[in-house]
C-alpha cells in the first residue's frame, strides 16, 4: 500500500469527521516554518470550537460509501508480501510475488462513545488473488486463492486523544477486526492436487488471517504515524530540544514520536499582502491554529451529548514594531483558556436543527488582533507613487487651502497611518434589516487613537501639513458565495469616526472644526483604496462535502453590553450542487449629487455591488437600489451581481460591469474657511516648517510585487480563515 493511499484513509475516517481542512503549513498566504514549537504563553486554548451533531454523523454514515468512493477511487489497497510457510508435509511460498488486496467499505454504522471514541461497525468487500507455490513429490505446484468476498463484517474504534505535553490532538485505532473463514474463498490448483490443498485449508485460513491482520496493523500504524507524528523537517531547527530524528524521519523522545500539529503553523508574512498599497510594510506574525485542547478528554470530552466536539489552539505572536508605542499593560488582552461554547442541537437564533457548528471566541479575536497590531501590519505609508488618487489636488477637493499651499499645482502626498492605541474586536449579533442593510454587524473592529499624518513633497522635501488622531470603528458583516467563499461586507455607515484631535495644521487656512468635519470624508475616500483588490475569502474545503450555511450569528451575550462571546456559523452537510445561478440584470437609472440609483430588472432577485474593486455591499432588493458612496471626481466602474432573494447559493458568478462618472459637484466639500487664506507655496521654506514637520522619507522595506488585499480585508481574511495555498 502506497503512502499516498494510506494518507487518503485518514482523510476518510478523520478529516471528514473532524473537519481537519488543512495540515502542516499548507494554509494561508506566504507561510514559512517556525524554528521550534509555538510557545505555550501565547496560546489561546479553545480559540475555535466545533461540533458535529448526530444528524451530521447520520449524513456521513448514510453516504460513507459515496464519500470514500470520491476520495479513494482505488479503495484501500495494500500488498500481502511473500511468506514462506512450513506445513510439515511441505514448504509453501504464499504470494511469491506480492499479492494486491483491495478492501472497500460497503456498509457502516458510526457510534459515539463518551468521552473519546468513535466506533465503526460495518461490512467490507475484499477483492484480490493470493497465490501459493510449493513442490509435492518433486512436482512444482501453483495454486490461486481468488478472493471476491462481499459484506464481510469489519469493526474498529477510533480513540481521540490530547497529548499531555503539547496539548495537540491525535488519534489511535484499536480493536480492529476483519477475519476470513474457510467458506469465504476457494483454492484453484492443478487437477489432482485440489483435494490435497483443500485438506490444508484450515491451516491456510489461519495463515491468511495472520497475514491480513499483520498488514492491516502495519497499514494502520503507518496511517497514524503519517498524520500524528512530527516530521523531522517540520520546524526549521529540525527536531525540538530533547528529541531525535528516527529512521522513519519522525522526531521521537523516549521511544515515542512527538505529536504533529494538525492545522496551520508558521510565520505568516502578512506585510507582503499589502505590497500594492505599501511596499514598505514588512509585518509578520507567528501563527498556530491547530487541533488540540488544554484538558484531557475526561475533563473536556470529545464526545458529548451524542455529538463530536473538537477544539483548536489559537496562538499568535509578533515583536513590537518600531512604529508603535509601548502599549499600556491594562490594554493588553490575555491569552489562556477561552470560555466554553455550550453547543445544543438547534441554532440559538432560529431554533432550527443543524449538522455542524463552528464558534470563534472573542478572547481569541482580541489576542489575535493585538498581536497583529504589534507586528506593524496596521502601520501603513501610502503615497502618490503607489496610488494615483493620493495627491495634493485630490486632498484640495476636501481641504481647499491645500491648493494654495501647492501653488495650484498637483504634488505628491504621503499618508502615514500609525495606530497608537491597542485595537480590539467585538462580536455583534450579525443581523440585517428587511431592506438588506446591516442592522448589527457580526464584527466590530475598534482602532483607538488612529493617527493619520499627511505629508507633501514640495521643493524636493517632505513636510507634514496635517495630523489627525481619532477613534475609528469599522462594522463588518459577512455573507457567502454560491461555493461558500466568505464575502466581507460594509455599507455607507460602516465606518464610524469619533474623538477627532487635529494638530500640525498651521500651514492650512481651515480652522480646527472644519478639519474635524472633513475627517469622515477623508476616511471614506481612502478606505476603498485600502480594501481594493479584496475578493471573496476562500475557506478550506471539507474533502468533498458542500456546506449549506444556515446562520452566522453572535452567541452568548456578555451581560448587557450587546456584544457576544462567540461568532458562530451553523451549517448542514450536502453533496448537492448549487442551483443554476441567476443572470444579473441591472442598469443605472440616475446619477446625481445624491448618488446613483440602480434599477433591478428581475423583481425576484436581490443585488450587491462594489465600486472600483472595493468591498461588496449588502444585498438589497429593487426595483431601485440607491448607491451612496464617497467617490473622487472622474471615471469609475461598478460591479453588480444578483441572486434569488434569500438563496445565497444562486449567486451570479459573473458580475455585470457598469461604467459611470462622478462630477466635482458630487464631492462634498467644506463651505467655510475662517483663517486667512493668503499662504502661497513660495512662502514655504525649511525655516517655516516646525521641528515636528522635518523631512522624512518613506521607510525602507521589501518591494515584492503582489496583489494587496487591503487593511480591512486582510483582517477579515485572517479572522475568518486564511487563504489556502494552491
Amino acid at each position: 500500500m502506497s503512502r499516498t493511499s494510506r494518507k487518503k484513509v485518514v482523510f476518510c475516517l478523520l478529516a471528514l469527521l473532524l473537519m481537519v481542512a488543512c495540515s502542516d503549513t499548507s494554509c494561508g498566504g506566504c507561510v514559512t516554518p517556525l524554528p521550534e514549537p509555538f510557545s505555550m504563553q501565547d496560546r489561546v486554548y479553545d480559540a475555535v470550537q466545533m461540533r458535529v451533531n448526530r444528524s451530521g454523523f447520520d449524513f456521513i454514515q448514510n453516504n460513507l460509501t459515496e464519500i470514500l468512493g470520491s476520495l479513494m477511487e482505488d479503495g484501500l489497497q495494500f500488498d500481502i508480501p511473500n511468506q514462506n510457510i512450513d506445513l510439515l508435509v511441505t514448504d509453501v511460498d504464499l504470494c511469491q510475488t506480492p499479492c494486491p488486496l483491495t478492501i472497500e467499505i460497503a456498509q457502516s454504522v458510526l457510534s459515539l462513545v463518551p468521552n473519546d471514541t468513535i466506533g465503526f461497525d460495518g461490512a467490507v468487500n475484499v477483492n484480490g488473488n493470493l497465490t501459493l507455490d510449493t513442490t509435492i513429490l518433486f512436482v512444482p505446484i501453483h495454486c490461486d486463492f481468488p478472493l471476491e468476498i462481499s459484506d464481510k463484517p469489519f469493526s474498529a474504534d477510533i480513540i481521540l486523544k490530547a497529548d499531555p505535553d503539547s496539548h495537540l490532538f491525535y488519534f489511535e485505532i484499536a480493536n480492529l477486526e476483519l477475519t476470513l473463514e474457510e467458506d469465504d474463498y476457494d483454492i484453484v490448483c492443478p487437477i489432482g492436487f485440489d483435494e490435497i490443498m483443500e485438506a490444508l485449508k484450515p491451516a491456510m485460513t489461519t495463515i491468511l488471517n495472520l497475514a491480513l491482520q499483520t498488514q492491516l496493523d502495519s497499514a494502520i500504524g503507518d496511517l497514524i504515524a503519517a498524520q500524528s507524528c512530527l516530521n523531522c523537517d517540520f520546524y526549521s531547527n529540525n527536531c525540538p530540544t530533547g528529541s531525535t530524528c528516527n529512521a522513519d524521519d519522525f522526531c521521537e523522545s523516549g521511544g515515542d514520536c512527538l505529536i504533529k500539529p494538525l492545522g496551520l503553523v508558521g510565520t505568516l508574512e502578512i506585510g507582503e499582502q499589502l505590497s500594492s498599497v505599501d511596499p514598505t510594510n514588512d509585518a509578520a506574525v507567528d501563527l498556530l491554529l491547530a487541533l488540540g485542547q488544554a484538558q484531557q478528554p475526561s475533563q473536556r470530552p470529545f464526545i458529548r451529548n451524542n455529538g463530536l466536539e473538537v477544539r483548536l489552539i489559537g496562538g499568535t505572536y509578533s515583536d513590537l514594531d518600531e512604529c508603535l508605542p509601548e502599549p499600556d499593560p491594562q490594554d493588553i488582552p490575555s491569552p489562556g483558556l477561552a470560555p466554553a461554547m455550550n453547543f445544543g442541537n438547534v441554532i440559538p437564533g432560529t431554533g432550527d436543527p443543524y449538522m455542524m457548528g463552528v464558534a470563534i471566541t472573542d478572547k481569541y479575536l482580541d489576542y489575535f488582533f493585538y498581536q497583529l497590531w504589534r507586528s506593524g501590519f496596521l502601520c501603513l505609508a501610502i503615497d502618490s507613487y503607489g496610488i494615483d488618487q493620493i495627491s495634493s489636488a485630490t486632498l484640495g477637493l476636501f481641504i481647499p487651502s491645500i491648493n494654495l499651499l501647492a501653488d495650484q499645482g498637483n504634488w505628491p502626498v504621503r499618508l502615514e497611518l500609525r495606530p497608537q492605541g491597542v485595537p480590539h474586536m467585538e462580536i455583534g449579533k450579525g443581523t440585517f434589516l428587511p431592506d438588506g442593510s446591516i442592522d448589527e454587524p457580526i464584527l466590530y473592529l475598534f482602532l483607538p487613537e488612529l493617527r493619520m499624518d499627511f505629508w507633501m513633497k514640495l521643493h524636493g522635501s517632505w513636510f507634514m501639513f496635517l495630523s489627525l488622531v481619532q477613534d475609528v470603528r469599522v462594522d463588518l458583516a459577512i455573507d457567502f458565495t454560491d461555493d461558500n467563499q466568505v464575502i466581507p461586507i460594509i455599507d455607507e455607515n460602516s465606518v464610524v469616526v469619533d474623538n477627532v484631535f487635529v494638530s500640525s495644521y498651521e500651514l492650512l487656512a481651515e480652522d480646527e472644526e472644519t478639519l474635524k468635519s472633513v475627517v469622515p470624508q477623508l476616511i471614506g475616500m481612502f478606505l476603498p483604496m485600502l480594501t481594493g483588490g479584496l475578493g471573496e475569502i476562500a475557506i478550506p474545503d471539507l474533502q468533498g462535502f458542500i456546506l449549506e450555511v444556515k446562520s452566522v450569528e453572535g452567541n452568548l451575550e456578555r451581560g448587557s453590553s450587546g456584544y457576544h462571546e462567540f461568532m458562530s456559523i451553523y451549517a448542514d452537510l450536502s453533496f448537492e450542487a448549487p442551483p443554476a445561478p441567476v443572470a444579473t440584470q441591472v442598469e443605472i437609472e440616475s446619477n446625481g449629487p445624491e448618488g446613483i440609483k440602480l434599477r433591478v430588472i428581475d423583481p425576484a432577485t436581490e443585488i450587491q455591488f462594489r465600486i472600483d474593486g472595493g468591498m461588496w455591499s449588502p444585498f438589497k432588493s429593487g426595483p431601485l437600489v440607491k448607491v451612496t458612496r464617497r467617490l473622487l471626481p472622474g471615471d469609475h466602474y461598478m460591479e453588480a451581481r444578483a441572486r434569488r432573494k434569500g438563496e445565497y447559493r444562486s449567486l451570479d458568478p459573473d458580475p455585470q460591469v457598469l461604467f459611470f462618472e462622478t462630477s466635482l459637484a458630487q464631492v462634498p466639500r467644506p463651505t467655510t474657511i475662517k483663517k486667512s487664506a493668503t499662504l502661497q507655496a513660495a512662502d514655504i521654506s525649511p525655516k517655516s516648517i516646525s521641528q515636528a514637520q522635518t523631512e522624512q522619507e518613506p521607510r525602507a522595506g521589501c518591494a515584492t510585487a503582489a496583489s494587496g488585499a487591503g487593511l480591512v480585508g486582510l483582517l477579515v481574511m485572517l479572522v475568518l480563515g486564511l487563504r489556502r495555498r494552491k
